[in-house]
This record gives C-alpha cells, sequence and structure tokens, in this order.
C-alpha cells in the first residue's frame, strides 16, 4: 500500500491579497501604474492528511475553536473569520471522517502561526508526536500570551508533554521527508512525499502561500527578528525532486 494524502479544509479567512503575495507586480504601485484597485481575497485554511503504511500523520490544525478570545482585536480587525464556523474546526473535521486525535502517530506544524496551531491543543492527551522545526520551537518560547500571530495556548501543553524537535531536512517516515523552509518564521518546514499517481508532491507550508507567488514573498504576520520574505519559490525547488507538484499553503486552485 502507497502513501494517501487527503485535503482537510478549516473554512476561509477574508483578507487583503496584498497581505499575501506583496511584493507582486500585479498589485504594486510604482512609477508607471500610481493607481489600482484592492483585491480582498478568500483564502482556504487548509490541512492534509497523509496515511502512511506506518501511521497516520496530520500536517497543520487550523484555528482554534477560541480563536474569537484568544486572537488580538487588531488581527481580528485585519481578517475576516466569519466563515471559520465549529463544523468547520479540526475536531468536528475529524469526527465527520470516522477519526479522531487517538488515530494519528504524528502531528507535524509547518509553523506555530495561530491560523495554523490552533487545534495542536486537541492532542494534549493523544498520543501523537507533535512535530516542530528546532528554531521554531526556540522562537516562540518568548511568546507570553499573544503577539506576532502566535498565541501560546495553540502549543503551551507542550512545555510539559515536550514536541519532537528536528533541524535540517529529516525522513520522518519512509518516503516522507521534513523539508526546512525558514522565511516566514524561523523553523518554517514543509512535507515532501510520492504518491502512486500524481508523483512527488510538497506541502509548502507558508513558505509558498499561493501559485501567483513570485521570486520572494512578503508577509505582514512575519515575526520579528526573521527576514522579510518567505522561502524563495527556488528554495522550494532546490529541495524537490524534478516536476514536483508544490500544494501551496493558502491556494486551492491547484490539486491533484
Amino acid at each position: 500500500m502507497g502513501i494517501k494524502l487527503t485535503g482537510i479544509n478549516f473554512g476561509h479567512m477574508g483578507l487583503d491579497m496584498e497581505l499575501m503575495v506583496f511584493p507582486h507586480p500585479n498589485y504594486l504601485l510604482h512609477a508607471g501604474r500610481k493607481e489600482a484597485m484592492k483585491t480582498w481575497y478568500r483564502c482556504p485554511t487548509v490541512g492534509y492528511i497523509i496515511d502512511h503504511p506506518d501511521g497516520k500523520v496530520l500536517c497543520d490544525t487550523g484555528l482554534s475553536d477560541n480563536f474569537s478570545q484568544e486572537w488580538l482585536a487588531d488581527w481580528q480587525g485585519l481578517i475576516d473569520l466569519s466563515e471559520i464556523t465549529p463544523e468547520v474546526h479540526l475536531e468536528n473535521r475529524l469526527k465527520s471522517l470516522g477519526l479522531g486525535p487517538e488515530d494519528f502517530k504524528y502531528v507535524v506544524q509547518g509553523h506555530l502561526h495561530c491560523d495554523h496551531a490552533g487545534g495542536l491543543r486537541l492532542f494534549e492527551r493523544a498520543g501523537a508526536e507533535a512535530v516542530f522545526h528546532e528554531d521554531e520551537w526556540k522562537h516562540v518560547q518568548q511568546v507570553q500570551s499573544a503577539e506576532n500571530f502566535f498565541v501560546r495556548q495553540d502549543w503551551n501543553f507542550l512545555v510539559e508533554k515536550k514536541p519532537t524537535l528536528i533541524y535540517g531536512d529529516q525522513e520522518l517516515l519512509k518516503g516522507l521527508h521534513v523539508v526546512s523552509l525558514p522565511g516566514h518564521t524561523p523553523g518554517t518546514i514543509g512535507l515532501l512525499l510520492q504518491l502512486d499517481h500524481t508523483g512527488w508532491v510538497m506541502l509548502t507550508d507558508d513558505a509558498m502561500y499561493s501559485h501567483e507567488s513570485t521570486g520572494r514573498q512578503q508577509s505582514a504576520r512575519r515575526s520579528p527578528g526573521t527576514s522579510a520574505s518567505g522561502a524563495p519559490r527556488s528554495s522550494v525547488s532546490a529541495r524537490s525532486p524534478p516536476s514536483t507538484t508544490p500544494f501551496c499553503s493558502l491556494d486551492t486552485t491547484r490539486r491533484v
């Protein structure tokens, strides 16, 4: 039996397209283009279940079901979260698939921003190992409550339980590779896997938001002390076999 990949939609956020892809030539003002229309983007929040012969792996966990109390008011003013309803939160999405926290061997967090890691606490009493990059875990230790789109309550239980920390590129299970893609945050990671029909696939996390992205992406949600850009598109490509299909984190326009 090969590896099977299933996408999970955790709802949609509404936001200014430039928040994701700036500087993009279609949106950037310059001397030859002094006026432009703003674009409001209905942004999917997604995760993935990887069915591997050696166990199930969950990649990203969406928003917390308590985001309205935990997210800062400025964040909620910037992003429309009205479509993040109870039925799209992780626990209910898993139940709809006949699954629960105890069914997973690993939970891999591409990074720990609150729109990706909000459901992680669902695994507080489960046996699944939470997997982060070492640099990401070190970085968030300075977060006391909520800042720069990190919410301590998402992962605070792991101060005692302890996550599984990786550094660099590593094989997590046979044919499933964790790939280091720093830039969006200090420890952003992607997952590289080979599917029977599609071939090689890279789950890029926020190293690539959108298939529209060109060159380096900037993010208003980046963390202090990191570069203003996400990982260059070339970095994603350089860590992938030829003809790898990227699955970008906030774009479902290309799926196979």
